[in-house]
């Protein structure tokens, strides 16, 4: 008996990052981080982050004054879609929803 292989597909990651020393008063340094990564189509988003994450030797350094994800998080670009998972809600139970459009 023989089993198909997993049909796997591109997906690009954007990590955003926010500035260790933050002011309001202050334009703050950002940077962003892209990661590609290969899985099975209909992979989950925590699937993506786990494997993305992966990628740490990639993200800002804190010498590069990047503390943590700013507030819009991670962004995954699959299927000619933006997906945006902010930091706060992505769980092992996220799932795909496109942004509404206001």
């Amino acid at each position: 008996m023989t089993t198909a292989s997993p049909v796997l597909t591109e997906y690009q990651v954007t990590f955003l990052w926010v500035a260790s020393d933050w002011n309001r008063d202050v334009d703050q340094p950002t940077a962003q981080t892209e990661v590609l990564v290969t899985l099975p189509i209909g992979a989950t988003p925590w699937d993506i982050y786990c494997k993305a994450e992966s990628h740490k030797d990639a993200f800002p350094s804190l010498l590069d004054n990047a503390y943590g994800w700013d507030g819009d998080g991670m962004i995954v670009y699959v299927d000619s879609n933006d997906y945006i998972f902010k930091p706060e809600s992505l769980t092992p139970d996220s799932k795909w929803v496109l942004p509404t459009v206001s």
